[in-house]
C-alpha cells in the first residue's frame, strides 16, 4: 500500500514488524509535521493514525503513521504514493528524483509506468501537480473500464 511511494525519496515503508506495509515515516521529519502535510492533501478514503511500536532489535520505540482505509470505494492507492513522492521533494531540498542513476530511473519507470510523471517530478519536485495526474489517471481508467466491459465475466 505504501511501497510505491517509499521506493525512492527517503520515506520509510513500515513501522516495525507490526505495520509492514501500511506504516510510513520520514527520517528527520517530526511525526506531527508529516501528519499535517499528509492530512492537507485530503486524500479520499484514508486517514492517518500515529503509532508506536518497540523496535525488536533495540527495544526503543519506533514511531510512524499508520494508513487507515476509511472508505474502500474512494481509496486510490497510487494517489497516496504520488503525494509521498511530492513530499519527499519538499523534505529533501535536493529533489531525490532529479539525480536518479539510469538504473534507478528505469526501476522508477517500471513501477510507475509514466515517463511524464517522472519527468515532471524530476523537474518540478515539490511543485508537481499531483491532482492533475490523479484526474488524468481516473479519466484513463474510466475509458479502459468502458472499453473492456464487454469482456468482464462478472459485474
Amino acid at each position: 500500500m505504501t511501497g510505491l511511494g517509499c521506493e525512492r525519496g527517503g520515506f520509510r515503508n513500515g513501522i516495525g514488524s507490526a505495520y509492514p506495509f501500511r506504516g510510513i515515516s520520514f527520517h528527520g521529519v517530526k511525526l506531527e509535521v508529516l501528519e499535517k502535510e499528509l492530512a492537507a492533501f485530503n486524500i479520499p478514503g484514508i486517514s492517518f493514525r500515529r503509532v508506536s511500536v518497540s523496535d525488536t532489535r533495540t527495544g526503543k520505540p519506533e514511531l510512524g503513521l499508520y494508513v487507515e482505509i476509511t472508505d474502500w470505494d474512494q481509496w486510490r492507492p497510487t494517489e497516496l504514493s504520488a503525494y509521498l513522492a511530492k513530499l519527499a521533494c519538499k523534505f529533501d531540498k535536493r529533489n531525490p528524483f532529479a539525480s536518479l542513476t539510469p538504473l534507478e530511473m528505469r526501476s522508477f519507470l517500471i513501477l510507475w509506468g509514466s515517463t511524464q510523471f517522472y519527468n515532471d517530478l524530476a523537474t518540478h519536485g515539490a511543485a508537481i501537480d499531483v491532482a492533475y495526474y490523479v484526474r488524468d489517471w481516473q479519466a484513463r481508467a474510466a475509458i479502459y473500464q468502458q472499453q473492456s466491459r464487454r469482456y468482464w465475466l462478472y459485474n
